[in-house]
């Protein structure tokens, strides 16, 4: 649309006659004795109820597109007896606030709600079996979602760019998370998973900023590229058994200490765990994945823990393995601190530390600072108390 049609949309809606919304409103078909809303009147403008018949035939389905540019309503009430709402239905109603749905709702439709950006109050009924694809994308306005138990599949995208949104919940029959089901929900804090979900998205929860941790259930046994990235607050998850796949950057970018890796990984993708600079411990429990991929952008000191009977797989007595050392055990015994200093790229510099702050100690080995513009490393605690380290640029 070019500047000048933008302008003559927004002067044609700005001349439009407003009117509280009503039946008059609607714009309807009938098959078979069922109605099918088809269109609204785009002048309607604050609540509206749907009545549950019209002409004796009762009202099964809100069509394409029907509300789509009503642009004025604040409140809809679908009534009991509609079972499906259709795609775009009441995409793009900018001040719709509520919308009442009926407990005999099975479908909602691709982008049904899609850009409701005041849309507040959500709840979904009972008896609802799918949700497809950016069903309520960039309602901007939620905080928080209950998936009913009954629901079976959710599509892409499903609540991304829902910005406020804070808590959600996945029912019990649910067998996947989503491709981006939760891109971007820069303010989620809680997420609840349920029994048998096998699979968790690409991109599902990634810059979810917010999320501290997340439980995953015993059923999950792939976890997609990105599916975690930029959850800059994650600092806790478990990865179940049966989990036989992570994908590439799943973990990139969050704030996790240390993570057990069960036996039956055989596949971990690119970069995984990079950029975690807080990770010191990855702790396998069985023998190195069958394709593994580099790390990158590793606080130095991260060590890779293995148990005595896998050591073959992880390169013998060499004590690395993939650019990390390894060592035989669960983990440390007391968790290592991380010290951070800020570089220039390029730069030449020396560590050092000291018990007065008089006396330095130089590492033998100069740092060049790096791309990151940081030069991170995890100190052994019990090396000693009151130790002081710094930077010193040498070049």
């Amino acid at each position: 649309m070019n500047a000048l049609q933008t302008l003559l949309t927004i002067f044609v809606c700005a001349s439009l006659p407003l009117h509280a919304a009503s039946l008059a409103d609607l714009t309807y078909t009938t098959t078979n004795g069922k109605v099918t809303i088809t269109d609204c009147d785009e002048a309607a403008t604050g609540e509206l109820v749907i009545p549950n018949t019209i002409q004796g035939n009762p009202v099964v389905y809100i069509g394409e597109a029907a509300f789509e540019r009503c642009a004025r309503l604040t409140r809809v009430t679908i009534p009991e007896g509609v079972t499906n709402i259709g795609p775009r239905a009441f995409s793009d109603i900018t001040l719709l606030e509520e919308i009442l749905l009926p407990q005999s709702l099975i479908n909602i439709q691709e982008d049904a709600f899609s850009y409701c950006m005041n849309l507040r109050n959500l709840v979904l009924p009972p008896n609802l079996f799918t949700i497809s694809e950016r069903a309520f994308y960039a309602c901007s306005s939620l905080r928080k979602v209950i998936i009913p138990d009954r629901v079976i599949s959710t599509g892409k995208s499903v609540f991304e760019f829902c910005w406020r949104l804070e808590e959600i919940t996945f029912g019990n029959n649910l067998v996947g998370i989503s491709d981006y089901t939760c891109f971007r929900c820069e303010n989620l804090k809680k997420v609840t998973l349920k029994g048998n979900i096998r699979r968790i998205g690409a991109h599902a929860f990634q810059s979810c900023e917010k999320l501290a941790e997340i439980s995953l259930p015993l059923s999950v046994t792939r976890i997609g590229d990105y599916a975690f990235a930029s959850a800059k607050s994650l600092r806790s998850v478990n990865i179940p058994n049966n989990v036989v796949n992570i994908g590439s950057y799943a973990f990139n970018d969050c704030s996790l200490k240390s993570i057990i890796i069960p036996a039956g990984v055989t596949d971990i993708g690119t970069y995984t765990f990079s950029n975690s600079y807080d990770l010191h411990s990855l702790i396998f429990l069985g023998p190195a994945p069958q394709r593994f991929r580099p790390f990158q952008s590793m606080t130095i000191g991260t060590t890779v823990y293995i148990q005595s009977e896998h050591q073959d797989s992880f390169g013998g007595e060499s004590g690395e393995w993939e650019g990390l050392p390894v060592k035989i055990g669960n983990g440390p015994s007391t968790p290592p601190v991380r010290i951070h200093f800020p570089t220039v790229e390029g730069a030449t510099y020396r560590m050092q530390n000291s018990t007065d702050l008089v006396n330095w100690r130089n590492y033998p080995i100069p740092i060049v600072g790096n791309s990151k513009d940081r030069y991170d490393r995890f100190i052994d605690p019990s090396s000693g108390p009151n130790i002081y380290y710094r930077l010193i640029r040498i070049d």
